[in-house]
């Protein structure tokens, strides 16, 4: 590799002392409700996903994916419990059984729906659309 070419990482580093300086530096004052486009810090998911955890003030509500699907924060209406779907444009969700569900609107979501198309956690998530979606999209196939 070329010694004058920056990698990933420094490129990460540059935006990410840069955001730090934003967010904690006397320049800047800015509301609690400032968002950031992710994008611009990480090149991709996973280098996301590794660098938020120790930027305690950044939440993380969506992870864009290759392809035409995003990993998205939701909220049940019932009981203000948070999860994570993975959604694309069309209104629809990718479920446990990997295939894609259309998504009914909030108060038309049953317990069934919220198991097959919710997870737990954005890595949970991540993991089942690396395993299960991503390798048929790197084959041209719809899940």
């Amino acid at each position: 590799m070329n010694a004058n070419k920056k990698t990933h990482k420094d490129i990460l580093s540059e935006h990410l002392t840069r955001l730090d300086t934003i967010l904690n530096g006397s320049k800047f004052n800015l509301p609690d409700d400032t968002y950031f486009e992710i994008d611009r810090l990480c090149s991709n998911t996973q280098e996301a996903m590794a660098v938020l955890p120790v930027m305690p003030l950044v939440s993380i509500s969506r992870y864009d994916l290759p392809g035409d699907f995003w990993i998205e924060r939701t909220t049940k209406l019932e009981d203000a419990s948070e999860k994570w779907a993975i959604r694309n444009q069309f209104r629809q969700c990718i479920g446990k059984d990997g295939n894609i569900h259309d998504e009914p609107s909030p108060s038309n979501r049953t317990e069934e729906f919220f198991e097959q198309c919710r997870w737990s956690s954005v890595e949970e998530a991540y993991a089942f659309w690396d395993t299960n979606v991503k390798p048929k999209q790197n084959k041209n196939m719809r899940p």
